[in-house]
């Protein structure tokens, strides 16, 4: 196409609008199911993953004793075999949709339901994204940052290379280039509020800065629109 023909916006991923009745009930499921434990979660991930995510966690967790893994597989059909392989690994499991009790000695938090993402992030301390720890090519981080918990993602963003390269620059996330790196980035987040709070803060702002996409659309179609009648 010609440069006349080709007008660009930005991206409109940034212009989410984040229910504000997420973020109270995922407020009321960490003060009361998961009784204002330190919570951890690993979203969107993949098979392979969590059996990386497990092992950083017993590490993660021997430096934060009382620390809760939610995972939120991307796939609902994982479901079962995500929960079997957290048992096989020794883990304490709570399903989401068992009904019964997230109690002090559950390890592992399985979200087991489609959905709930933004108010399980609403929930958590830290928050990394899957699709990321193997060659997968990522998933969408922004409404982690819109709730105002701290990012962190592997090395495998391929899917959201523009604004993973545009968020780490904003200083506004942690890319953790293999396991090791992730339970370092997790126990510097959990340990360092001053570190936590920089990541959510620079998160909002690079959301900020980066929105009105939708408006620029909408522009254009109007414009276009009037012309044509």
């Amino acid at each position: 196409a010609s440069p006349e023909q080709v007008r660009v916006c930005g991206n409109i991923k940034f212009d989410l609008e984040y229910p504000e009745q997420a973020i109270v009930e995922g407020k009321k499921l960490k003060s009361s199911e998961f009784s204002n434990r330190k919570v951890f979660i690993a979203a969107s991930t993949h098979k392979g993953e969590e059996n990386i995510i497990l092992d950083a966690y017993k590490k993660i967790k021997a430096a934060n004793p009382g620390l809760l893994l939610v995972i939120v597989p991307r796939h609902p059909e994982r479901f079962d075999d995500v929960a079997a392989l957290c048992v096989q690994q020794g883990f304490s499991v709570a399903r989401r949709t068992s009904g019964l009790p997230c109690g002090p000695d559950t390890e592992v938090y399985l979200a087991d339901t489609m959905g709930e993402l933004k108010m399980l992030y609403a929930a958590a301390d830290v928050a990394f994204i899957g699709g990321s720890l193997l060659p997968i090519g990522g998933h969408n981080f922004l409404e982690a940052s819109a709730v105002g918990v701290p990012v962190l993602f592997g090395p495998y963003m391929a899917n959201f290379k523009e604004i993973s390269e545009k968020v780490l620059a904003y200083d506004a996330a942690v890319q953790c280039k293999d396991a090791d790196a992730l339970v370092a980035a997790v126990n510097n987040t959990l340990k360092n509020p001053n570190a936590a709070e920089r990541l959510c803060n620079n998160g909002r702002n690079f959301l900020q800065d980066n929105r009105g996409a939708i408006d620029g659309l909408l522009a254009i179609l109007i414009e276009s629109i009037n012309k044509r009648h």
